[in-house]
């Protein structure tokens, strides 16, 4: 008995450091993760792996996994593959925190990510306002301050939506209550100074999702007046230019759209004036032309940067990289996971990743989940823009963690009720 307390008592400490660190630093994040890898291999039993099989989340991840693992056997780099794939297995998050959480400390560990996002909120305004100065500014890309905009943008949409639906509104003075409102206005604020255009259009998609779907707004006329206000808050934010990033990325956008011919900018020689607009609609042409030569697999889970160097050459890539600034060298990512999945696994793969969110959307809808929803639905818009759950140790950490923390919370409310 006392051997059992201590095994889940481990257990729980290493869920525990990892929601702490999640956000902060990936390196020991996959340390942790191998830990709970360990610990599910050697002590738990063969019931509990049998549930974890017939689990739909868990399911979802595991499959998606698997996609990386069997594209290797058609894979030319294997050194990348592999290095791929160590970094895909942070799906099992999932798997593992649905085999293995004791479920008393579910909401815990919730707050225990959310105190971390509320930290990395602070840090980044006091920096903003030049309070502070701090040594990750001096990187090459801006982390927020500890991940890049680009996926903390999303992170705090959902941060927001979560904040919102743990508001008690039959208790209007609790302590709580305080705390969630200073948590979402800190995180509206820090949204729009920080910049990053998936998370704006998320902030909208969670806003609208909750007032649909927990408030019951479902007449066509409340949800188009609903889309209109939101675009006047919009507008009211960039017309009094309270932020200068969010401003400055609206008029590059509009900018962008209206100057850039895809085919041209492709193949012009001159391409110093490249956008991040630009940019990806030049990977999505380029993705196009490989996909084209192996559409039913793909190229391989590792060969993503070997094939795009085949079409380009290497100067042509190296100019690419450096235009468009591609630091990392593993993967060519076309920050657009659906296009970056084809162009990896073929039209196989597309569907695998489809069948994925609908396992995830399907378990949400059964439970009456908005807090899944808010999650998932977002990120399946965040992917048309960028690839972070291809690409990113945080997002995947992130994501995998805390849908199955909120898949946890949504099932155990429901058997609690039985």
């Amino acid at each position: 008995m006392i051997l059992i307390e201590y095994k889940q008592f481990t257990i729980n400490t290493v869920i525990f450091l990892t929601a702490f660190v999640m956000l902060i630093d990936y390196h020991p994040t996959k340390f942790f993760a191998l830990i709970l890898f360990i610990m599910w291999a050697f002590y738990q039993d063969k019931k509990s792996n049998l549930l974890i099989i017939k689990d739909k989340i868990a399911q979802s991840f595991i499959l998606l996994f698997s996609l990386f693992v069997v594209a290797l056997f058609w894979t030319e780099d294997m050194r990348n593959g592999i290095k791929i794939l160590e970094r895909e297995s942070l799906l099992l998050f999932s798997p593992l925190l649905i085999a293995l959480l004791d479920r008393k400390y579910l909401k815990y560990i919730m707050l225990s990510i959310f105190f971390v996002i509320f930290i990395s909120q602070l840090i980044y305004i006091l920096e903003y306002h030049k309070i502070v100065d701090l040594y990750y500014k001096t990187k090459d890309i801006y982390h927020y301050p500890f991940i890049h905009r680009m996926y903390f943008t999303t992170i705090l949409a959902f941060s927001i939506g979560y904040g919102i639906l743990k508001i008690d509104f039959k208790k209007y003075k609790t302590k709580e209550n305080l705390a969630l409102l200073i948590f979402i206005v800190l995180s509206i604020y820090t949204l729009f100074i920080m910049g990053g255009r998936s998370g704006y259009i998320n902030f909208v998609v969670v806003i609208s999702i909750i007032l649909i779907y927990k408030f019951k707004i479902k007449n066509k006329l409340n949800i188009v007046l609903l889309l209109f206000s939101l675009l006047v808050v919009s507008l009211m934010f960039y017309k009094l230019n309270i932020s200068e990033t969010f401003n400055a990325k609206v008029d590059k956008t509009v900018t962008s759209i209206s100057a850039f011919d895809i085919k041209n900018q492709a193949e012009q020689e001159d391409t110093s004036k490249r956008t991040s607009l630009s940019c990806r609609l030049e990977f999505w042409y380029h993705s196009s032309k490989i996909i084209k030569e192996n559409p039913i697999f793909g190229v391989g889970t590792g060969d993503g940067v070997v094939a795009i160097k085949e079409l380009l050459g290497d100067d042509g890539y190296k100019k690419l990289k450096k235009d468009c600034g591609l630091n990392v060298r593993r993967h060519f990512n076309t920050h657009n996971l659906y296009i970056n999945i084809v162009l990896m696994f073929g039209f196989f793969g597309l569907g695998v990743l489809l069948y994925f969110f609908y396992l995830q959307l399907s378990t949400a809808k059964k439970y009456k989940s908005v807090n899944m929803m808010i999650l998932i639905i977002p990120t399946i818009i965040t992917m048309f823009s960028q690839s972070a759950l291809f690409t990113s140790h945080y997002f995947i950490s992130f994501y995998s963690f805390v849908l199955s923390i909120i898949y946890l919370e949504e099932r155990d409310k429901i058997e609690n009720k039985k």
